[in-house]
This record gives structure tokens, C-alpha cells and sequence, in this order.
């Protein structure tokens, strides 16, 4: 139930992952009362307790055991899913996911990894969607008649409406709507294709106006209009909002199709009821009951189940009724099993929509019998339904040796004509259609009527493999077991083709993700002792930008052969996973991890078309501690710990702590507060100065961000920068560093001091905000300055960005006088082909390398090289991360332009800069070690 803007709204959150319920109540726990649930079945459980309680559900889809989509079916099944709004949680952005949600009821979705702004946004807007819904059902208004729209024949006619106009209802019946009936159309009312008004005066003595609202529908087969009646002498400034209600309260009418087998018209007043429609005859039986007690004791009979049995008596007994309906509760269901035609057993659904008769005042309404059967079994089996591999799904009555076929998607099976068949002689058909003689009683054992029971009351549901064959082919099929009528021995039997193994990837042969997370799971559960086991998480850095470069075709060529190293590395995998595109999911054994080899690892060589590739990877590393710790958190976790990695060439792996958990959580938090802190100042621009590397003096510098949170507390870029960028408000303080650099060179420029270059970075977002480009190009229109004066850095990942307009933009920056710097030039493998896309200013040598001066002859070589392959095409070098006396020495005997490094200076606060600025610019100093 949704509650009002004072009180706060409680939401369940049902995720087998802990730290994504942490995550997901840090992110809502201010505006909601946030209940937890661990898995679908804890969820279930709550919401049959507490459904009033509840406002909405966010509901992670890929949960062991009991998952999503089981508690989304069981939602169905119980009708829950129309009194509380379901929001799905995915791992990924798939679409086949969330079509198969929303066709399940789900109201919105979001992804891994988590966007505050975006959950909060959605949260929020779902609340505010099914509130002004629930308000719609309340304002419901009455039915009075039907006619049949293609001939304007009445079909249904109320009792008020026929007391009304004081018309006998079986004269009405068949009669034309203008002529026959006495009732005129307004042709000026029919301004709508789907709705019109008919205005009809009908007291003279107070000289009132009503008018009739029609509602397009279809009756059965027929084209038909269901017309309300409303005073529009009060109500005609709410026509439209009254219309929106009305297709709330007729659609219990408008879907009425080949599955309604019963509609009556009750009088709950009057304890009288009318027949519309019954296809059931045997159920109710015409004639023999007079009052909508004995119909409602009739049906009962026909229950199988006798706790639904006790429920329906307790909710449709016509007292109850009317009792409920002064409790605003006027839309009542109820699903329930049958027996019908003596041995089978279906699924009705019995609904019934009640109104208050606006002109007498009695309680009636319309009882609709449906047979939902085929439904369920769509429901329980609609991962089958958009895999299309299904080929029979089926209702096997254990008790009685029966089974009921829905589904087949054979020739040889579609032969069998009859739909309802002998249990035993139906397992004999499909053994001598499809299977092999070796198998056969292995066949009969997996179908047997007591192995089944016995396996079902252990497990809610399973599944058995079996060879068959298809001409000469030999397929597997996954046939599966899984209760439909528990109580009678009713089970649902769905038989898929699984030759084609839904949990495989099949570019690399590896498990997809869900395969690499039920294999983990089995391992796990398996071992005696799992603290020797390891989850590691490998991403291939860049890899969007490798696919630009090479192709699709080559990106694959890459990813299979990584793929193919991997599985034969020195940490043997005990399962291994394509988890993602350039992502791969590792459960190994501790002792199998060497640091020195593992590091060797993620730095791997490519040959593509005679292009030379370097990949390089990030290991995240879980060390497992507890099996009950779902397989999800443990991969999340290891994924996690890849994201926090400091310093790539260093150290390319990091083992998952909670400090991680922690920085996580802080992430979002970072998002949360980011525009508070724009507004208090608490983000400040440092500088850091670059030296020309021959004569020691001050050349230019570099714009640096930083964040001191609340005043003190200082926050990593490593940590709000990422943050930033998946919120997409990293264009904001890229502006704001833009702007304070500009103005600083405009004071600068006034006092008469002549500007030193500075370099500002831009993000890969940034080329994604057409306002953001604009806004810098129009600044360097309307502002310009000395050639030199202003310079951007891009990386590789942001060049990537631009695509195919990347020169025109930044020939656009150069025509206005501003310097194109590569930042990490080398760090890639794509950094010597974009060379000869583009022809930058100045590449920042990336300091991997500069920190191996030292230490590798083979690196320094690749530097000389570098610097010469820079000089021959017109740029210069920048070497950033310089800190020792050899690393100076080293790059000015080898040529290179600039040195940047703690070796001269840190990045500095503006006032300490400007200083720096006086002293080593503006006095041309030299600098001394």
C-alpha cells in the first residue's frame, strides 16, 4: 500500500547478496522504511505476512534457489503483483531479461553496477505511478449497459438502468441502439475514436443533465460499448479523469476472450443473479440454483484443495461481499483448482467486479469464471516459451495416470491428437519416437509415476538429462519436474532441447556467466574445506578501445586466444568464465596463485594482421571464507577489488578486504553529496609544474582536481572521479576546472604577467555532452589566447569516444589555439595506431615507464624509441611520474621535451602555485635539486 507524503513508504529488498542490500538500503534508507530479504523465498514469505505493509519490491532476477522470476510467477498466481509494484535488479542490461520481467508484471528495472540518482529516480517515480493508479480504481464508476458497437444492438442491461427508464431489460435485448431503444446519440458528443459522449435528458422536474460515458470493448467475439452514467450537472469539469477511470474498472469486461467459460450478473442486494454466458454447464448448472448463496456453495464442490476451499467460502459468501465493498475493496479474485469432467483437473480463476448502482443504490457486479490452466503453465514455463527450444510441456495427474499436453512442437507428437492421454501409453510413444533402445529403461525409470513423487517431495522441482535422437541426430533434452497441483499430484512436465547449452559461450567455449556461477556453486558446495579455494576476477583494460582499433574480428581473435592462455595458465582453473565481453570469472586453488607469474600474466602479447597488441589485464582476488557466502557476492567482491587498484603496472591484482566494501559503499555516497560539495567549495584546483628537462626551467603545468569532503577529510580521485563518470556529472567538474584555470590566466592577463601553458583534462564523457564541447569552443572563440596558453589532455578511451567526428572536433580546438595532448601514451595497445589518425601536440609518456628506468634496459630502449618515433612526426614529449635523480638524468641525455614529477614538485593549492609561479616563472629560475 502506498502511503502519504508525511508517512514514510516500506520497501523489500530481496537480493541473496549482502552487500548489495547494504548498498541498495545506504542508498534508500533516508526516504524509506527498508525491509531485507535474503533470497525469493524469505521474500515470499514476508509479503505473505505483510502484502499490506509493503509499497514496493526491488527484486534481484538471478537469486539461487527461489529466484525472481518464481517469485514474480507466484505474485501472478496469488494477485499479488496488482496491489504491490515490482522493480527487478539485473546483473547486466539484457534485453531478453527484461522483456521477460515485464511480461511477469515488473513495473522498472535497473542494472549492476548501482547509479544512486537513477535508483532513487525510479524508485520514486514507480511509488508516484501506482498511487495515482490507486487513486483511478478508487473513483471506479458504475456499468450500466452494453450494446454491440458494428450494429448498435443492446446486449446488457442493469437493473437500475431498467427501473430507471422504466423498460422491461428483455425488451431492450436485441433492439437498435438510436431507434428501438428510445435513447438518441449526441453527434456532436462523438469526438473520439475509442470514446464519446451521448447526452440524454431524463427529469423534468429538476431539469438535471446526465451524460453517458462509452467504452470501446469487445463482448465475447463481438465489437461492443460499455456506457457509465454520470450527473454531468456536477461532474462535467471531471469528464476527462472520469473516462481514464473507467478503463481501469471495465477492463475485467474488455478481456474477456476464448478463456471465460461463465458470466453471471449478481445482485448482492437482492440475492439474485443472472446468467450472460456459461460454457460450463456441468458446473453450474442452469435452472438449479436461484440465489448467489447456492451458486457460490456450488462451486466449493468443485475444489480440490480444501484450505482454497475454506477461502473461497470465507471471501465470496454475499455478506462478505457487501461488507467488503463498503470497505472500498470492490475488485475481488480467486484462483483455485477444479475437477471437472470427472478425472481432470484445472485451473479457474474467478473474478468478480463490483459497483454500487447509482440510481437505487444496491451492490452488483459481474462473476466471471476463467480457466487459466493453459496460463499457469505459461507462466511456470516461460524461460521455455522465449528459448523456443521447447518440445512438449504437459500436466501428468499422477493419481489417475493421465496427462494433459499444451504444448508440442513435433510432427510426430502433434499426431497423437488427443489432448488429454494415458500417462503410461504417452511415455511408450515418445520412447519409440525418440529414444534408443540402450536407453529406454533408463528413460522409463527417469518418468516413473513413484520416482517422480519421490524426488518432488524432496525438491519443489528438477531436471533430468537424457540422450534422443532426431533421424540421425543425437540431441540432449532437459526434461523438467516441478509441482502444478501439489496436493492432487499434479506436476508440470516441460522437455527441452538443450543441445545448444544455454550456459555456454560459444566464442570461447568457456561458461557464460550463469554456467561459471553454477559450476563455482557446485565446487563449492561440494568442498570440505573452501578456504583453499580462490574467486578471481580478470579485465581486459581498454579492450572497447582494441575493437576499434582491430575490429570486431580481431577483438574476438584476441579474446579467444586470451581465453585459450587463461585455461592453461600456472593457476589451473578449477572453472573458468567468458562472465562478461572482456571480462572472465576464475575459481582457482590458493596454493596455484604465484604473485611473480600472475603478473607476467596480465600483461600478455598479441600478432593480429601484423599489428602487435599488448593487453593488459586487472585481477580482483576473493579469498573464500564461508560457503554460505552466495557465489554472486563472491564474484561482485572479486570484481570490486579489480576497480580499486591503485597502480596497474605496479601491481595489476588486489585482494578483496573490507576497506573495499567500504570505498564501494563510499561511491555512492560521493554521488549523493556531489552537488552540496560544488556549492560549498569543497572541490579546489592543485597545479602541478612541468620542467623543460634540458635547461631545468619551469615550462608549463597541469590542472589537477581534488576534494576535501566537509572541510578535511580529502577523497582519492581514484575514487570520485570513476564515481562521477557512471553518474555522468563528470562533465560539471571538468567545466568548474576549466573555468578556474581560465580565470586564473585572465588575472594573470590583466595584471601583466605573461601566462604559463596549462593543461586540463577531459573526460571520455565529456565528448559525449554536446554542450560541454560547445561551451569550451565557444570560450576559446569569444576568449582567445596565445598560441601554447591552453591545452587538453585526452587519453585513449576518450579519443575512442569522439568516433568517427574525432578530428573535426579537435581540429576545432586547434583553429582556436589550443595544444591536443595524448595523456598514458604507451599504456595502450592502441596508442601508436591513433599516431596515425591524428596528429597531436604533445604525448605524455605514461609513467610505467618512467618508473622502469631503473630497473629494465628493455624499457628504456622503448623510451628512446619513443622519443625519437615523437620527434620525427612534429611532437613533443612529456614524461610524468619522474622522482629520482637517474630518472631525470636518463630522459634529458635521451631528448626528451619535459619532465613532470615530484622530482620538482607536487601538485600544489593555487596560492602555494602562484608562489611557485613567482619564484621559477616569473624570475626564469633554474631548478636546483
Amino acid at each position: 500500500m502506498i502511503k502519504e507524503s508525511r508517512e514514510k513508504n516500506r520497501l523489500l529488498i530481496a537480493d541473496d547478496s549482502k552487500m548489495n542490500r547494504e548498498i541498495l538500503k545506504e542508498i534508500l534508507g533516508d526516504e524509506y522504511i527498508v525491509t531485507e530479504a535474503k533470497d525469493g523465498t524469505e521474500a515470499i514469505e514476508l509479503l505473505k505476512k505483510e502484502e499490506d505493509s509493503f509499497s514496493a519490491l526491488l527484486l534481484d532476477l538471478n537469486m539461487p534457489e527461489t529466484n525472481g522470476y518464481q517469485v514474480l510467477e507466484w505474485m501472478n498466481e496469488e494477485y499479488v503483483i496488482e496491489r504491490i509494484p515490482v522493480i527487478v535488479i539485473l546483473a547486466e542490461d539484457n534485453h531478453e531479461s527484461i522483456e521477460k520481467a515485464y511480461e511477469l508484471g515488473a513495473m522498472d528495472y535497473f542494472t549492476h553496477p548501482f547509479d544512486m540518482f537513477e535508483i532513487q529516480k525510479r524508485v520514486a517515480g514507480t511509488l508516484n505511478l501506482y498511487k495515482k493508479y490507486e487513486n483511478l480504481i478508487m473513483a471506479s464508476k458504475q456499468v450500466i449497459y452494453v450494446c454491440n458497437s458494428d450494429y448498435s444492438r443492446i446486449l446488457y442491461a442493469s437493473d437500475g438502468f431498467c427501473r430507471k427508464f422504466n423498460v422491461e431489460r428483455n425488451n431492450l435485448y436485441g433492439k437498435n441502439f438510436n431507434s428501438d431503444s428510445g435513447i438518441v446519440l449526441d453527434p456532436e458528443a462523438n469526438k473520439d475514436e475509442n470514446i464519446f459522449g451521448i447526452k440524454l435528458k431524463f427529469d423534468k422536474r429538476t431539469k438535471n443533465y446526465y451524460q453517458f460515458s462509452v467504452e470501446k470493448t469487445m463482448w465475447g467475439c463481438r465489437n461492443a460499448n460499455i456506457v457509465t452514467l454520470l450527473d454531468v450537472t456536477k461532474l462535467i469539469k471531471l469528464n476527462q479523469e472520469r473516462v481514464m477511470v473507467f478503463k481501469k474498472s471495465a477492463r475485467f469486461l474488455s478481456n474477456l476472450n476464448d478463456n471465460v467459460k461463465t458470466i453471471l450478473h449478481l445482485n448482492l442486494t437482492e440475492n439474485t443473479f443472472r446468467y450472460i454466458d456459461n460454457n460450463y454447464n456441468e458446473l453450474i448448472e442452469k435452472e438449479k440454483y436461484k440465489t448467489v448463496d447456492e451458486i457460490m456453495e456450488a462451486l466449493e464442490d468443485y475444489m480440490i484443495v480444501p484450505e482454497e476451499r475454506e477461502q473461497f467460502h470465507n471471501k465470496f459468501n454475499k455478506q462478505k461481499l457487501i461488507d467488503s465493498y463498503v470497505e472500498d475493496d470492490e475488485n475481488q479474485s480467486f484462483v483455485c483448482a477444479c475437477v471437472l469432467e470427472e478425472r481432470y483437473r484445472f485451473v479457474l480463476k474467478m473474478t468478480l467486479a463490483l459497483y454500487k448502482n447509482v440510481i437505487n443504490g444496491e451492490i452488483e457486479g459481474f462473476f466471471i469464471i476463467e480457466d487459466i490452466t493453459d496460463a499457469k503453465m505459461d507462466r511456470m514455463t516461460l524461460d521455455l516459451f522465449y528459448s523456443k527450444n521447447y518440445v512438449i510441456t504437459g500436466i501428468a495427474d499422477l493419481v489417475n495416470n493421465s496427462i494433459y499436453v499444451k504444448r508440442e512442437n513435433d510432427n510426430e507428437i502433434s499426431k497423437l491428437k488427443n489432448r488429454y492421454r494415458d500417462y503410461d501409453q504417452f511415455c511408450k510413444n515418445m520412447a519409440d519416437i525418440y529414444i534408443d533402445e540402450k536407453t529406454k529403461s533408463e528413460f522409463y525409470n527417469m518418468l516413473s509415476k513413484d520416482v517422480i513423487m519421490q524426488k518432488l517431495e524432496k525438491d519443489e522441482q528438477y531436471f533430468e538429462t537424457i540422450e534422443y535422437k532426431i533421424g540421425n541426430n543425437i540431441k540432449i533434452a532437459k526434461i523438467q519436474f516441478r509441482w502444478f497441483i501439489k496436493e492432487y499430484k499434479c506436476v508440470l512436465i516441460t522437455v527441452e532441447d538443450a543441445t545448444n547449452e544455454s550456459h555456454m559461450d560459444i566464442l570461447t567455449g568457456l561458461y557464460n556467466r550463469s554456467g561459471f556461477h553454477n559450476k563455482a556453486k557446485d565446487i563449492i558446495e561440494k568442498a570440505e574445506d573452501v578456504t583453499k579455494y580462490a574467486m578471481m576476477y580478470f579485465n581486459l583494460k581498454s579492450f572497447k578501445a582494441i575493437n576499434h582499433s582491430v575490429g570486431t574480428e580481431g577483438g574476438d581473435y584476441i579474446l579467444k586466444n586470451y581465453a585459450s592462455r587463461l585455461k592453461n595458465s600456472e593457476l589451473e582453473p578449477l572453472t573458468l568464465g567468458r562472465t562478461q565481453s572482456d571480462h572472465f570469472g576464475c575459481l582457482v586453488e590458493r596454493r596455484n596463485i604465484n604473485w611473480k607469474k600472475l603478473i607476467e600474466f596480465c600483461t600478455q602479447d598479441f600478432e593480429y594482421k601484423g599489428m602487435d597488441i599488448k593487453i593488459q589485464s586487472l585481477v580482483g582476488i576473493y579469498y573464500i571464507e564461508d560457503k554460505n557466502i552466495g557465489i554472486n557476492e563472491m564474484y561482485d567482491s572479486a570484481k570490486m577489488s579489480s576497480e580499486n587498484i591503485e597502480d596497474g603496472y605496479v601491481k595489476p591484482y588486489k585482494i578483496f578486504d573490507n576497506s573495499i566494501r567500504k570505498q564501494y559503499i563510499s561511491s555512492n555516497m560521493v554521488v549523493r553529496n556531489f552537488e552540496t560539495a560544488m556549492k560549498k567549495g569543497e572541490f579546489e584546483v592543485y597545479l602541478q609544474p612541468v620542467f623543460d628537462a634540458k635547461t631545468r626551467k619551469m615550462a608549463s603545468a597541469e590542472a589537477l582536481i581534488r576534494w576535501k569532503y566537509q572541510g578535511d577529510k580529502l577523497i582519492s580521485p581514484a575514487v570520485f572521479i570513476p564515481a562521477l563518470e557512471d553518474s555522468g556529472q563528470i562533465s560539471l567538474l571538468d567545466l568548474f576546472v576549466i573555468k578556474t584555470v581560465k580565470n586564473y590566466q585572465e588575472r594573470r592577463r590583466k595584471s601583466g604577467k605573461t601566462n604559463i601553458p596549462i593543461s586540463m583534462n577531459l573526460s571520455w564523457m565529456d565528448f559525449y555532452d554536446t554542450k560541454m564541447i560547445d561551451w569550451i569552443l565557444d570560450d576559446l572563440q569569444q576568449n582567445p589566447t596565445p598560441q601554447n596558453v591552453v591545452r587538453y589532455e585526452i587519453t585513449e578511451t576518450s579519443y575512442a569516444a569522439i568516433a568517427e567526428n574525432r578530428q573535426n572536433v579537435l581540429d576545432e580546438f586547434k583553429l582556436r589555439n589550443a595544444k591536443i595532448m595524448l595523456d598514458d601514451f604507451g599504456s595502450g595497445y592502441s596508442s601508436f595506431s591513433m599516431l596515425q589518425s591524428y596528429d597531436f601536440d604533445i604525448l605524455k609518456l605514461d609513467m610505467g615507464f618512467v618508473r622502469k628506468i631503473e630497473s629494465s634496459e628493455k624499457t628504456r630502449e622503448i623510451i628512446k624509441s619513443i622519443i625519437g618515433m615523437a620527434h620525427r612526426i612534429g611532437a613533443k614529449i612529456v614524461a610524468e611520474g619522474a622522482e629520482t635523480d637517474q630518472q631525470v638524468e636518463f630522459l634529458k641525455e635521451n631528448d626528451c621535451d619535459y619532465i613532470q614529477g615530484y622530482y620538482f614538485s607536487k601538485p600544489l593549492p593555487q596560492k602555494e602555485f602562484e608562489a611557485y609561479v613567482e619564484e621559477y616563472w616569473d624570475n626564469d629560475k633554474v631548478f636546483e635539486k
